[in-house]
């Protein structure tokens, strides 16, 4: 736990600590994650609630932070000073209230974010641009029969030696298989010779032949 905020600087008068949490982001990857907001006051209330700041989940890249393990991060919104906590979420909701010398209505809770396992699908498409925009439809209605969220990314990349232009699709599958099916799915539609797949730091090609499917 490390406190950003010199301990010298001037207290605001005691308030009232209010967390709202936001609802979870649809997008696959999201570095710097917010995950609720601090008021003084309720901010459903008519009493003119203060925005303080907000809590993000993060990663850091540095000797000081372990790779891979999150740091809650509150940040004020009008100095843009900070608080960490290495812990919890439920942790730093505690030095925020104890930094605004206050209350809070409601005893600190988690955060009902969750984490998934994000996946990737590799699809080839064709160069021409109205073709291309057919082949982006029927990806898409591929998707929407199986994922509520997905993101997509016009790239470009080369296979065996030859440029052609590729659409990245990063999601959030429930296991391998449905993954499999997907991509299978859009190899057909689109009449590729495969689709490649990333998923949990493995990589397959999906083809006609290939029948085995991630796990």
């Amino acid at each position: 736990m490390s406190a950003n905020i010199e301990k010298s600087d001037p207290k605001p008068e005691a308030i009232t600590v209010h967390f709202r949490n936001l609802r979870r982001c649809s997008n696959v990857f999201q570095p710097f994650l917010a995950l609720c907001e601090v008021w003084s006051g309720d901010p459903s209330s008519t009493e003119s609630p203060r925005l303080l700041g907000e809590i993000h989940r993060t990663y850091r890249n540095s000797a000081s932070y372990t790779p891979g393990v999150p740091v809650w991060i509150y940040r004020d919104a009008k100095t843009g000073e900070k608080l960490e906590s290495f812990h919890s979420e439920t942790n730093l909701r505690e030095q925020i209230v104890a930094h605004y010398g206050g209350t809070e209505p409601v005893s600190p809770k988690e955060s009902t974010y969750q984490i998934w396992e994000a996946a990737v699908i590799l699809v080839g498409l064709p160069n021409s641009s109205e073709q291309h925009r057919q082949a982006t439809k029927q990806v898409m209605a591929v998707l929407d029969r199986h994922f509520n969220d997905y993101s997509i990314v016009p790239s470009h990349g080369r296979f065996r030696g030859v440029s052609e232009s590729t659409l990245a699709i990063y999601l959030t599958p429930p296991n391998g298989k449905l993954l499999t099916q997907v991509a299978s799915e859009l190899r057909k539609v689109l009449n590729e010779d495969g689709v490649g797949i990333y998923f949990n730091g493995k990589y397959l090609r999906v083809t006609a032949d290939a029948c085995g499917h991630m796990e």
